[in-house]
């Protein structure tokens, strides 16, 4: 069956705003972006892959995902900018616009629906908690806990492994003199991020593959693993600790743990996430 969903941006002549930021500013209009860099980058760079909504679990027969609508009004909106839904249906326009903060007004002929929207908005629609530090660069963030478990070298960004013809992000080296290679798993955004794309995991498994080939030790760094027993992480676990010594997933306290005791000295794997 069919699972895709058209979108339309229309737009008078150039698709620029009416007003820009600063403009808005001057004005006192809602001028402040919530979008990350790199979230607009993998936005407008590359197809969508949204996973679909459950008609049972929602009540409605033809109920999209609330992410898509998070995806547009981010890329197109400001914070407390207005969101307006004529067809409002099961509100998961509305439910969206609550979590990034918009204010929101919806219609629908249809009573039953009107109370569907309501009871969602109560139950989904909190504003999104996010955090300063998620907004942040990969490679700022991977550099920063890094040198937060206490690795004595770190040597990077952007380095080139002899003898493989790659580069890696960083070059690590423990309390007792050990070199580690630190690869990054996937894009830091909010919607698929981390391992939890096929380009992401292939392109991950490639890269160590080669390096454990020249005898490098591998330390993969993400934002997000992925969920047990989904083919990602199958995908993953077939290679092995062999071929990743770990994930580490670096919004994880227990995970940033595990890499303290690499940077420590610990060469065995400590269980985690293997």
């Amino acid at each position: 069956r069919d699972v895709t969903e058209r979108v339309i941006v229309a737009s008078k002549g150039r698709f620029q705003r009416a007003l820009s930021a600063d403009e808005r500013a001057r004005r006192g209009l809602p001028h402040e972006s919530t979008i990350s860099t790199e979230d607009f980058m993998a936005l407008t760079l590359d197809v969508w892959q949204t996973p679909t909504e459950s008609a049972k679990r929602v009540g409605h027969p033809a109920p999209f995902p609330v992410e898509l609508p998070e995806k547009l009004i981010e890329l197109y909106t400001f914070a407390d900018d207005l969101v307006l839904d004529p067809f409002v249906g099961s509100g998961s326009t509305l439910v969206a616009a609550s979590r990034l903060g918009r204010r929101y007004v919806g219609y629908d002929l249809d009573p039953g629906y009107l109370e569907l929207a309501a009871a969602r908005l109560a139950d989904e629609g909190h504003p999104l908690e996010l955090a300063d530090e998620r907004q942040a660069g990969s490679k700022e963030r991977v550099q920063q806990v890094l040198e937060a478990a206490g690795f004595t070298q770190i040597d990077g960004p952007n380095v080139r492994i002899k003898g493989v013809g790659l580069g890696a992000p960083y070059v690590v080296t423990d309390a007792d003199g050990g070199r580690w290679v630190i690869l990054i798993g996937g894009p830091f955004v909010r919607y698929r991020g981390g391992l939890n794309s096929a380009d992401a995991v292939w392109r991950t498994l490639g890269q160590a593959h080669a390096l454990r080939g020249a005898g490098e030790r591998v330390l993969v760094l993400t934002s997000d693993v992925p969920r047990r027993r989904t083919e990602f992480d199958q995908a993953i676990r077939a290679a092995g600790p062999d071929a990743l010594h770990d994930v580490i997933d670096v919004f994880d306290g227990d995970a940033l743990e595990r890499l303290a005791a690499y940077a420590g000295g610990e060469r065995d794997v400590v269980p985690g996430f293997w």
